[in-house]
């Protein structure tokens, strides 16, 4: 299948003992139906190839989730592109391969996920550049200092 699937890299890239037993499993069934409900609408033209569509996918399934749960501090320790790399491989049998699906997705998700970030500082009131708040929280809570989702040089 290329890869762990979708169910089990999302328990894996979700950081253990956020939540109650119940509110996290709440919130990873919302992840997984968000994911679906863009991964179903996914159309794949013979004119165009799939390799952007699934880039498409990646992007405008962070973008959802980020709508959806970006303010809370949890968002910034997922690991989002292990997701979606996941997704991408569990999704689409009929094009590429499912570890050809996984990267694509992986890297835009990366990329994506990053431009978010950047964004999100960006829009910071203040003179610098910083993390939002809330993901500096998250990452206290986790007694990390970087986002587990970001590569680091």
């Amino acid at each position: 299948r290329g890869g762990a699937p979708l169910y089990e890299t999302l328990n894996a890239a979700l950081p253990a003992g956020l939540f109650p037993e119940g509110l996290e499993y709440a919130i990873k069934s919302k992840i997984r139906k968000r994911l679906r409900d863009v991964g179903y609408r996914v159309v794949f033209p013979e004119s165009q190839p799939w390799e952007g569509i699934v880039e498409g996918f990646s992007i405008a399934g962070l973008e959802r989730i980020y709508r959806g749960f970006g303010e809370n501090p949890w968002f910034w320790v997922v690991a989002w592109p292990s997701v979606f790399g996941a997704a991408a491989s569990d999704f689409w049998p009929e094009v590429g391969t499912a570890i050809e699906r996984r990267v694509v997705a992986y890297n835009a998700a990366t990329a994506h996920f990053e431009a978010i970030l950047i964004r999100t500082a960006l829009n910071v009131s203040g003179e610098s550049v910083a993390l939002p708040a809330c993901a500096l929280r998250a990452l206290r809570a986790i007694g990390q200092e970087t986002l587990p989702a970001m590569p680091t040089a």
